[in-house]
């Protein structure tokens, strides 16, 4: 149950990262972004909750969640908008797991003070 609740509580998180996003990118608005959060956040709270093996675990996060978030963009803002989101999230989630690594490099950069 502790379990189901973090789960819900990180649907939420991911709903909010993700639209917040791209709506600093000017992708899309305020008024579109408060539709689709809450559905982002309705799927993910189905979704995380599910009992999956390790592999179909890593299966769905590598497409389905991805593809259901676009599915949900593209049924409000449209396909030709959806994929500028689509584009401009993978190359985003790209930079950062860069950045990452080239702070694990540095080893103590991450570490608080």
């Amino acid at each position: 149950m502790t379990v189901d609740s973090l789960s819900l509580h990180e649907a939420g998180t991911i709903a909010s990262n993700s639209t917040h996003v791209i709506l600093d990118a000017g992708l899309i608005t305020q008024e579109e972004a408060s539709v689709i959060r809450p559905e982002i956040e309705n799927y993910f709270k189905n979704e995380l909750v599910q009992v999956r093996t390790f592999d179909k675990l890593i299966e769905d996060e590598r497409s389905k969640w991805m593809d259901a978030s676009y599915q949900i963009y593209a049924s409000h803002i449209g396909a030709d908008r959806a994929d500028q989101v689509k584009l401009y999230y993978a190359n985003y989630i790209a930079k950062k797991k860069a950045d990452e690594a080239k702070c694990k490099e540095k080893k103590d950069c991450c570490q608080k003070k």
